[in-house]
C-alpha cells in the first residue's frame, strides 16, 4: 500500500490509490479523536478491566461500521431501478457491489489471521488497482442478485471476524490487505471511510443515473 497517490506511466494520478490515501489519513484523523471505552484513560495494569474495555471497544466499532453499511444498504436498494446503468466506467451496480465484496473479503482474511497468529498473504500486494479489477473479474460471470447476497453475507462475516477476536488481539498490530499494518481500529475506520466515500458518489449519482458519476472509480 502506497504512504501517498502514485503517478501512472501516463502521467495520470491512479484515481484508487490516491482515493485509499485519503481514506487513511482520515481514519488517523478520526481515530486519534475517538474516546477510550472508560474516557480516555486504560488501565493496562489490570486485565479484567482492560478486557473489559476491549469488549466495548469491539462493540463500538461494529456499531460504526453496521450503521454505515445501513445507510450504504439503503442507497443500493434505491438503486437497484437503474441497475443496468453505469455508475463508474464499465462499472454498473453489480460491478459497484462485487468491488465491495472483494474487499471485505480482504479484510475478512486479515481479522481471521491476527486471531489464529496465522502468517497473511495480502491480497492486494500486487496494488490496489490490481486487487480492484480481480474482485469484479473473478465474479463477472455470476448474476446480480448473487453478488447483492454475498455483498450481505460477507458484511456479517466481517461483524462475526471481529465479534470472535481475543481481547488482547484487538490493540496488537495485524496486516492489512495491502501489507501496511495497524490495529483493528484503524483497518475499520479506512473501511468506513470507503464505504462513506462511495456511499457519497452513489448519493450523487442518484440524482440523474443516466450519466456516469466519474470514468473512474
Amino acid at each position: 500500500m502506497p504512504s501517498s497517490a502514485r503517478k501512472e506511466a501516463g502521467g495520470a494520478w491512479t484515481f484508487a490509490e490516491s482515493h485509499l490515501t485519503r481514506m487513511q489519513s482520515a481514519a488517523r484523523w478520526k481515530r486519534a479523536r475517538i474516546p477510550a471505552a472508560n474516557g480516555g484513560c486504560r488501565n493496562i495494569a489490570d486485565p479484567q478491566k482492560e478486557n473489559s474495555m476491549a469488549s466495548r471497544e469491539k462493540q463500538f466499532l461494529i456499531a460504526r461500521w453496521e450503521h454505515r453499511r445501513e445507510e450504504l444498504k439503503t442507497l443500493v436498494t434505491q438503486a437497484e431501478a437503474h441497475r443496468a446503468k453505469e455508475i463508474y466506467r464499465d462499472w454498473r451496480l453489480k460491478e459497484f457491489l462485487a468491488h465491495m465484496s472483494g474487499w471485505d473479503d480482504a479484510v475478512i482474511e486479515s481479522l481471521r489471521a491476527h486471531a489464529n497468529g496465522e502468517p497473511f498473504m495480502t491480497p492486494a500486494s500486487r496494488g490496489i488497482n490490481a486487487y480492484n479489477a480481480q474482485t469484479v473479474s473473478t465474479r463477472e460471470t455470476l448474476d446480480y442478485d448473487h453478488v447483492r447476497r454475498e455483498w450481505d453475507r460477507t458484511h456479517e462475516l466481517i461483524l462475526q471476524a471481529i465479534r470472535d477476536l481475543p481481547e488482547e488481539k484487538l490493540h496488537q498490530p495485524l496486516t492489512f490487505p495491502w501489507g501496511e499494518t495497524g490495529t483493528v481500529a484503524y483497518l475499520v475506520e479506512i473501511f468506513v471511510e470507503h464505504e462513506e466515500e462511495h456511499a457519497a458518489h452513489l448519493r450523487e449519482w442518484l440524482k440523474n443515473p443516466n450519466e456516469l458519476f466519474a470514468e473512474k472509480h
